[in-house]
């Protein structure tokens, strides 16, 4: 047996942290774990599902050359990737809005970490995720992996701003999904916190998207009736700012150690507490 990758090669350079790797295990057509590691991942080794034989993973790189290792029993395989990110002139900016006089978290199960630092690194992993996945369309049509750029510290690590708005509880509740696009627009582009904003998309989660149910109420059976009982959310996105709700956060992965299983967890949404967005899924 023998672990094969068929989008990259051995030595490649990629323009974004989180290059997707897709291989098979030849000679295998069983289920099993692929090992992985990467010298630019703290997380150190992650274990991803081999399917039927098959494989797609996920390897955090650092800048510079790293050194990734793909294991499955005995055999291994190593990688030599580099991340070289590109300087250009406009950027997309990961931006998580809290309101003034509250504390930031946003609507989780009580096992589930729902900090403004635990929400930021969700999104900004969201945000490489989708940074990946338009990497690899553009490929697949032709254009190389060609893909925005998220802004990052003077690591060139991407982050995720915790924004502090002037916007009240109260007033964000008693606003439209459109008000608070349009609100939240001008403030961001007001704000000192930020440069280069004429160059800037910002990429933009609320806080403070809450879903309750009254104890008396039949369960949602439609989008739209979920949407009765929630309150500062919304999905929109024009010009520089696209704005979204948090009701969902909590399913996202944080790490990506902790990738795989969420987007494998079947458990399903109880829809008394907590707001459905599967799109009947």
């Amino acid at each position: 047996m023998k672990i094969r990758l068929h989008n990259v090669a051995e030595r490649e350079a990629f323009s974004y942290p989180l290059p997707l790797l897709v291989g098979e295990i030849e000679g295998s057509s069983q289920d099993g774990l692929l090992m992985v590691s990467s010298s630019g991942d703290p997380d150190g080794v992650i274990d991803w599902p081999i399917v039927e034989g098959c494989f797609k993973v996920l390897a955090r790189l650092q800048p510079g050359e790293n050194v990734v290792s793909l294991r499955y029993g005995q055999e291994c395989l190593t990688l030599r990737l580099t991340y070289d990110a590109p300087e250009f002139t406009h950027i997309v900016r990961p931006v998580y809005i809290v309101c003034a006089g509250h504390d930031g978290h946003f609507q989780a199960p009580d096992d589930v970490v729902s900090t403004p630092e635990a929400a930021a690194r969700r999104i900004s992993l969201g945000a490489q995720i989708i940074q990946t996945l338009t990497a690899e369309k553009m490929r697949e049509h032709g254009f190389g992996r060609t893909t925005f750029q998220l802004e990052t510290d003077s690591g060139s690590r991407p982050i995720c701003h915790v924004f502090h708005s002037k916007l009240t509880l109260a007033e964000a509740y008693s606003m439209t999904g459109y008000e608070l696009w349009n609100f939240f627009g001008k403030e961001l582009m007001m704000s000192p916190l930020f440069s280069h904003k004429s160059r800037s998309k910002f990429f933009c989660f609320m806080s403070f998207t809450r879903y309750h149910l009254p104890k008396d109420a039949d369960i949602p059976k439609t989008h739209s009736d979920i949407l009765k009982h929630t309150k500062g959310h919304t999905a929109l996105g024009g010009g520089g700012l696209a704005l979204f709700g948090t009701g969902n956060l909590h399913t996202w992965a944080d790490s990506l150690a902790s990738f795989n299983h969420c987007l494998t967890n079947r458990k399903r949404m109880d829809r008394r507490k907590f707001m459905d967005d599967s799109a009947y899924r």
